[in-house]
């Protein structure tokens, strides 16, 4: 996702916060915590889907794809800029990349990035259709066609863990395998190859000579 072009010249709904990282940001290093910039990337996105929305009430259903590419300082500025890429029929597919820098100039590097997924839910919980967004700039139609293939990919490798006998044993799926038989085959290779289960052998001390009667 980092590799592709994001600039004025997209006309997706797009939501932008601006901070300073606050001491009470940081980790044993010293720098900012990661688990931080998650929150600030799932914030970002539940802020723009809920505009879209018009309603608070939406969830994150997926987060993949992040990237660390350098540190964030402590007291430097923080750009999180969320950004709709795609819309299917009850979910909102939104790109968050996250810049800092020194807030005495004008420059911020990329520093993080992500993917998240959100869907919006009725009163009851349950997810709706969610209002369909067109892309209309070619840096639009591109971020949809690549948020396109990271689903086609996602899905693609669901489905590969459901239908191997490792998924099989994993989420009890049927499909090809029966449990206990995938259970079995995962057992008998994961023996195999690493030599763990071995069966125990009973170490044979020698006999003790019969000690003489006592008449």
């Amino acid at each position: 996702m980092a590799a592709q072009h994001y600039t004025d010249a997209g006309t997706a709904p797009r939501v932008v916060l601006r901070f300073l990282a606050a001491p009470t940001d940081v980790n044993w290093g010293g720098k900012v915590h990661g688990g931080i910039v998650m929150e600030w990337i799932d914030e970002a996105a539940h802020v723009l889907a809920t505009r879209w929305t018009g309603d608070v009430r939406n969830v994150a259903v997926y987060a993949g794809g992040v990237r660390f590419y350098r540190p964030l300082r402590i007291g430097h500025l923080v750009e999180v800029e969320a950004r709709l890429l795609h819309t299917g029929t009850t979910s909102m597919h939104i790109s968050v990349p996250v810049r800092s820098g020194d807030p005495a100039t004008t420059e911020l590097e990329l520093t993080t990035h992500g993917l998240i997924g959100f869907v919006p839910l009725t009163p009851d919980g349950h997810a709706h259709a969610v209002r369909a967004w067109v892309p209309v700039s070619d840096e639009d139609v591109a971020l949809e066609a690549h948020a396109l293939e990271l689903v086609a990919l996602r899905g693609a490798v669901e489905r590969r863990s459901r239908t191997t006998p490792e998924g099989c044993a994993r989420d009890g799926a049927g499909t090809g395998w029966s449990g206990a038989r995938a259970v079995s085959h995962v057992a008998r290779s994961s023996d195999a190859d690493q030599g763990r289960v071995r069966p125990r052998r009973r170490s044979r001390r020698p006999r003790r000579p019969s000690r003489p009667r006592r008449g």
